[in-house]
């Protein structure tokens, strides 16, 4: 597990969360495994930010999750927008010893992800 952190800017209003969920290089929900011997079903996390609105998650790395959707990213969710929206980042988790700024993991949806962390 890697640990990524994000702050909320404005501090944090009551009963929000924070919900990170793997999905396919289109947003699309996927369903991942971590292999090996006794291979796991990658879940859902939740996490609530402080009074401050940071946060931190322990993530698997995409390079060690399998997925019959193929590449995978996670999809942060961080509250709605005024109009309702939600409001959504998507990473992509490196293997290498964290914690990792959300920011520095951010990646566009597509074909294949594309970022500052590919």
């Amino acid at each position: 597990m890697v640990t990524v952190k994000g702050t909320q800017i404005g501090g944090t209003p009551q009963r929000t969360e924070v919900t990170i969920t793997l999905v396919d290089v289109t947003g699309a929900l996927a369903v991942g495994y971590v292999g090996g011997d006794e291979a796991q079903i990658v879940r859902p996390v939740t996490v609530k930010p402080d009074e401050n609105g940071d946060w931190e998650a322990a993530l698997v790395p995409n390079a060690e999750i399998e997925a019959d959707a193929g590449d995978t990213v996670w999809q942060v969710q961080e509250g709605r927008a005024l109009d309702g929206t939600p409001v959504r980042t998507y990473i992509l988790v490196p293997d290498t010893v964290g914690p990792h700024w959300i920011g520095d993991l951010r990646v566009d949806l597509g074909d294949a992800p594309t970022g500052g962390s590919t």
